[in-house]
């Protein structure tokens, strides 16, 4: 009895913790929603212990509580009338793992001023106006652990500021194309390489922003004061373009990345013709598709 005592209690003592719902960030299947926990926020932040939530209806920011099997988010706001309200949003955690969640809202109907009818009918749109209906589960990814391991790019071009267009090969050749006179370090066409850690870095995020996903985003403006930026990428079996100012949490880190590549290596000017006065510069040209022309 002692000895099974002891061989149980060992067993207890190296098992590993239950994964925290709020240890990660998480995009849901079709990069459109994304649940994100600012649990480790210093106290100076004002989004300590809250979190963001956006799929689906639900799209709120507030705090949060976890209770067993039930994530509760609490959203608090002024109306119109300048009426305090207060919103509580709660889901049944049906599976948690490293890798996967998946949510099933609890809906009070009463609470929430809406017949079992209403809900059942009701269509809503996501941020481009595509239609959609309510689901009965929402099932995510972790943030760390998303991605397409499988993804190789061989050329993309980026916009990082107005007048500015990047171009990347997979070698790590880098072309850097200016066209604001009033930005004298960065008129004309430059050429530069990545290093070698820039370039896995490069790789790994664009595998980690599941490009293949991304293939019907939409684009356009739907935000009044959003950064717009645009992205052509060349890749295995495919091609993307994407002139939004709306991406997925999972582009993030990539679009950093980009937006300051060109102040992270060294360039050189290309002249295309010595003797022109005004000494225009020339870059490879990308395919028809995404030349910067």
């Amino acid at each position: 009895m002692v000895l099974l005592t002891c061989a149980a209690y060992g067993q207890k003592a190296h098992r590993a913790p239950k994964f925290a719902i709020d240890s990660a960030d998480w995009i849901t299947d079709d990069l459109e929603g994304s649940l994100t926990f600012y649990k480790n926020q210093t106290k100076e932040t004002s989004l300590k212990d809250k979190t963001f939530a956006d799929f689906g209806i639900y799209a709120a920011m507030g705090k949060y509580s976890i209770n067993k099997d039930t994530l509760v988010i609490t959203h608090e706001y002024d109306d119109n009338d300048k009426q305090h309200q207060v919103e509580r949003f709660k889901f049944l955690v049906k599976h948690l793992d490293k890798q996967k969640l998946v949510l099933q809202p609890i809906v009070n109907f009463s609470r929430q001023k809406l017949s079992e009818e209403g809900i059942d009918s009701l269509a809503f749109t996501d941020f481009a106006g595509r239609p959609r209906r309510q689901e009965p589960e929402y099932h995510f990814e972790n943030l760390q652990y998303a991605g397409d391991r499988s993804f190789k790019f061989k050329q993309l071009s980026f916009k990082p500021a107005p007048g500015l267009t990047v171009q990347i090969d997979n070698t790590g050749v880098y072309y850097l194309r200016g066209e604001n006179p009033l930005d004298s370090l960065h008129y004309g066409f430059f050429k530069g390489v990545l290093n070698g850690d820039q370039l896995d870095t490069l790789n790994n995020l664009l595998q980690k922003s599941q490009i293949r996903k991304m293939r019907d985003w939409p684009n356009g403006r739907f935000a009044d004061n959003g950064d717009e930026y645009e992205l052509a990428v060349d890749y295995d079996n495919g091609e993307l373009t994407v002139k939004t100012d709306v991406w997925p949490i999972c582009t993030h880190d990539l679009l950093m990345f980009l937006k300051q590549s060109y102040q992270k290596i060294g360039l050189e000017p290309i002249y295309l013709n010595k003797n022109v006065g005004n000494k225009r510069l020339l870059a490879r040209p990308m395919s028809a598709r995404a030349n910067i022309d």
